[in-house]
């Protein structure tokens, strides 16, 4: 019986490295918390038993999970530079983001991508990708399903930016992980 145990902490324990989603992790540790009090009760040690199930099944799980969920990020794509003005307008936008995830307490995940912005609303999880036109005109892109994104728009239009909002409507699909 110990030895089944054993075999499923080492299986949670490797899920809850392996698992994409931070949620998911957190799960499963909260599982391998629950196991091991298991296994200590297996073992003739009750007292340890409950404070494991207590402190590190319950509330550890609890609180990471809260943590967790007021955790935001904004992924921000760059799409290739076409104009020798593309590094200036991007550096005044990064600064615009910045300023915003400041007054938001969001944290940035800034990405300069190779890529063109269909391909990236098709391929990867996004919330803003910028793309500068050959013409020197700025499009953002926006995922409208983004409750972070109405901010993000008021924010930069409070602060005279010339760029053209393009909302994303349609359901991104086939993303890669």
């Amino acid at each position: 019986m110990i030895q089944l145990i054993y075999i499923l902490l080492i299986i949670f324990a490797i899920m809850a490295i392996q698992t994409a989603k931070l949620q998911n992790a957190i799960v499963y540790l909260g599982i391998f918390s629950f196991i091991s009090s298991f296994c200590y009760l297996l073992l003739m040690a009750p007292d340890v038993a409950i404070a494991e199930a207590v402190i590190g099944c319950t509330l550890s799980t609890v609180l990471y999970l809260v943590a967790i969920k007021k955790y935001k990020i904004c992924r921000i794509y760059f799409c290739d530079e076409v104009s020798e003005n593309h590094g200036k307008k991007k550096y005044a936008l990064i600064k615009e983001f910045n300023d915003y995830a400041k007054a938001y307490e969001v944290e940035l995940d800034i990405i300069d991508s190779h890529k063109t912005a269909s391909y990236i609303q098709k391929h990867a999880p996004y919330d803003v990708i910028v793309e500068e036109t050959t013409d020197g005109q700025i499009n953002i892109y926006t995922d409208v399903a983004n409750c972070l994104i109405d901010k993000l728009l008021v924010f930069i239009k409070n602060n005279d930016h010339t760029v053209h909002f393009i909302p994303v409507i349609a359901p991104k699909q086939e993303v890669e992980q």
